[in-house]
């Protein structure tokens, strides 16, 4: 038998499951052409099949389950057996657009040839396609209108290659076209597809169910070349964009993240092995707004978190470190029992090892960029803008031996030149990051919301300009950071519960010089795994830090910029002398240098002498001269005076017997002598007398005797202040209105030297 059909329609097909409300598939005219059908043959030839017009109307419930489903599915009747599914081989793509024809009867010797469909035109015209998503509110939605398919050459040959093309206008004002090969045999692909403003605001309802962001406008385009081949591998190559984005942060109701294009080009994606390879990357006027909530959250962290949920806390643990979903079924099965009848401790199979992704970006360029920085936890807030950032990094990749180059410029706060160059490697698992960062003359009177609150100080006047480098390698971050701030004056004194309680003029007057510039180098460190790491309130941290030592410990930052020591106001004097050692010299000509840079700086030099270390040294350096005087007066003395006094102490004898005579004048012919100068004058003539014990027992005596009194104690303290003044004053660098000589509590002793501890004001 042979028929042949020349024309056959169906006009006004409606379709919606039993007890609908609406149609779910409605088709304008299904026409058929040249159906020829050979029983003999068994084959089925059609010329062409043309749907024109209609609507399919799809949606995914609150439920999660699709609609159109329900044109297909239903109860069974009691007692009926519920119809096989036709197997996979019989069922090829597309085959369910062809009739089954029906079963016939097989015949008696050999299997009966497969059927064969060939339908080598099929179309589709002005037809719409609506799909929802209505498990969000209000439902997410796409309307495919004018959809347009051509699908040519099908048949159910097993080398049977399909030519679609499909145009489709996309929400009005999208633009979609596509041309694919398939061979549905092996499922391969090969396909070209474009796409134009396609509206991403379409997205909107799924970014709010998790996100705290408002996509107010912005429009994809694309032009992909995609195989798809028999393995199951896919390749995607060419170039895409998202054009005039702007979203907003739904608490603040401002600005988020916007730019006028972001073009990808150079793509080149593969599943099979598995990598990403872009050309380039460039964005185009990017801004996005930073901003630190008052309870120091991240605003990037609170938007991307849905609404109403509290954003995760982050893990000290890195996710490669997690345990594997077979580790944690192994743990939930009853352990086994060892030989004892004691639960064995099951070895659980290391984590396989992540494989990184082998990704690689050629250049990132940025085309006048901009961005907002706004701190709300500090009060008065602080915001910081950056404008005209322009620049690129070149070579990004997950390589953890590559090294990606920074080059950007830009400014801050519209007039101070920023720029940011150096290595990173931001792609890898292992963070690697080298980069400097500058900025010039930016005005400190911004920073007053900081310099209140960390130091309750109002800035009235100065400059800031900043070289840093931060360099991340395993996670922790090793920062340089050169701070010069020119001609910084401070305002007035503000109460702040955070601020430091120092004299901070004082430290302000010792880190300026004499040109009214604070010159800081300041390291910072810290892990990046620490949760409350965070680079600006570390950086201000690091500077008052600064500051609470130059107020506390002035001398040591003195010291350590100009030389003199850690200690250089201490200054040591022999007990019971006025004279300065070379070293204690040297010392105070590295302050007087420092003074010299440090014109604001004024120095007060107490009145010191100790009771118990001068008044013994003061007693001999008495009996001293009461000694060279008898030796002056002797006939020995007379004869060579200027020697007198050196030559008689020299020798013992001569010294034992100046020591009895002047013994003789302070205690008196009748006071006995000691017994060892006793026994040296009992010796025999021509006996070896020893006249160490002698001596130092007569010094004991008159040392005992004398009497210093405090008058002088007074006059050496003065003597040593005038010494120190001296020598600052000397040179002519320091005005001597800056050196103050105060009188000053007397403190314990420490060691064998008396110490003047000099003080800054």
């Amino acid at each position: 038998l042979r028929l042949n059909v020349h024309n056959a329609s169906l006009n006004g097909l409606g379709v919606k499951p039993a007890g609908g409300a609406e149609d779910y598939i409605a088709l304008g005219r299904l026409s058929v052409d040249d159906t020829r059908i050979d029983l003999g043959r068994r084959a089925i030839e059609v010329a062409k099949v043309q749907l024109s017009g209609g609507e399919i109307k799809a949606w995914l419930s609150e439920q999660g389950r699709i609609n159109l489903v329900d044109l297909v599915s239903s109860s069974p009747k009691a007692g009926a057996e519920p119809a096989s599914a036709p197997a996979a081989s019989e069922a090829p793509p597309g085959a369910a657009a062809a009739a089954t024809p029906p079963a016939a009867t097989p015949p008696a010797a050999g299997a009966a040839p497969s059927w064969t469909v060939s339908v080598p035109d099929i179309s589709v015209s002005g037809l719409k396609l609506s799909a929802e998503d209505r498990q969000v509110s209000p439902a997410a939605s796409v309307v495919l209108d004018p959809l347009n398919v051509h699908v040519g050459g099908f048949n159910l040959a097993p080398d049977d290659v399909l030519d679609v093309t499909l145009s489709s206008a996309v929400n009005t004002s999208g633009k979609l076209a596509v041309k694919a090969r398939v061979v549905p045999h092996t499922s391969s692909v090969t396909a070209h597809l474009e796409a134009e403003h396609l509206g991403l605001t379409a997205l909107q309802p799924l970014l709010a169910r998790y996100t705290s962001m408002t996509l107010l406008k912005g429009e994809l385009g694309a032009r992909l070349d995609v195989e798809r081949r028999a393995d199951g591998s896919l390749e995607v190559k060419g170039e895409t964009g998202v054009f005039d984005l702007s979203t907003v942060d739904d608490a603040l109701r401002k600005d988020f993240i916007r730019w006028k294009q972001l073009r990808i080009a150079g793509l080149s994606y593969r599943s099979q092995p598995a990598s990403l390879r872009i050309g380039s990357i460039t964005a185009l006027e990017p801004y996005a707004r930073v901003i630190i909530a008052p309870d120091r959250t991240l605003n990037i962290t609170r938007v991307l978190t849905a609404p109403g949920a509290k954003p995760a806390q982050q893990s000290p643990m890195p996710v490669a470190a997690a345990s594997p979903p077979a580790a944690a079924d192994a743990s939930a099965a009853p352990p086994a029992k060892s030989g004892r009848g004691k639960p064995a401790a099951a070895a659980a199979p290391p984590p396989a090892p992540l494989t990184p992704f082998p990704a690689a970006i050629g250049e990132v360029r940025v085309v006048n960029g901009s961005a907002d920085y706004t701190d709300l936890w500090i009060k008065p807030s602080f915001a910081l803008g950056m404008q005209a950032l322009n620049g690129s990094v070149r070579g990004l990749s997950s390589d953890p031996r590559s090294r990606a180059r920074v080059q950007l410029d830009g400014k801050l706060a519209s007039y101070s030149p920023l720029k940011i160059a150096g290595e990173a490697n931001l792609l890898s698992a292992a963070l690697y990051t080298d980069i400097t960062l500058s900025f010039k003359d930016l005005d400190l009177t911004i920073a007053n919301p900081y310099s209140t609150y960390f130091v309750g100080y109002k800035i009235d006047k100065g400059k800031l300009s900043v070289d840093v480098s931060y360099k991340i390698e395993q996670r922790q971050l090793n920062a340089t950071q050169h701070f010069v701030i020119d001609q910084l004056e401070l305002g007035e004194r503000v109460d702040s519960p955070g601020a430091v309680h120092v004299p901070l003029k004082i430290a302000v007057a010792l880190l300026r010089d004499r040109n009214g510039v604070i010159d800081l180098a300041l390291p910072m460190t810290g892990s990046l795994d620490d949760p409350h790491f965070a680079i600006g309130p570390l950086i201000w941290k690091v500077f008052v830090n600064v500051i609470t030592k130059a107020a506390t410990a002035p001398f040591a930052l003195l010291g350590h910029l100009f030389g003199g020591g850690e200690h250089p106001n201490i200054i040591e004097f022999p007990a019971g002398s006025p004279e300065l050692t070379p070293p204690m010299q040297s010392q105070l000509a590295a302050l007087t240098t420092a003074l010299h840079e440090r014109p604001q700086l004024k120095l007060d030099v107490p009145l010191v002498a100790s009771a118990n270390l001068d008044r013994p040294q003061l007693a001999r350096a008495q009996l001293t001269r009461e000694l060279s005087v008898r030796a002056e007066t002797s006939r020995q003395g007379r004869k060579h005076p200027e020697q007198a006094a050196e030559l008689a102490l020299a020798d013992p004898a001569t010294h034992f017997e100046l020591l009895v005579g002047q013994f003789r004048a302070d205690l008196g012919k009748d006071t006995a002598l000691p017994p060892s100068a006793l026994a040296a004058q009992g010796a025999k003539k021509g006996e070896d007398v020893s006249y160490d014990a002698a001596i130092h027992d007569l010094e004991s005596a008159l040392l005992a005797h004398i009497q210093i009194p405090d008058s002088d104690l007074e006059q050496l303290a003065r003597a040593r202040a005038s010494a120190i003044q001296s020598a600052l004053l000397s040179g002519g660098q320091v005005d001597p209105a800056r050196v103050f000589i105060v009188n000053a509590q007397p403190k314990p002793d420490a060691g064998d030297t008396v110490k003047v501890e000099l003080a800054v004001r």
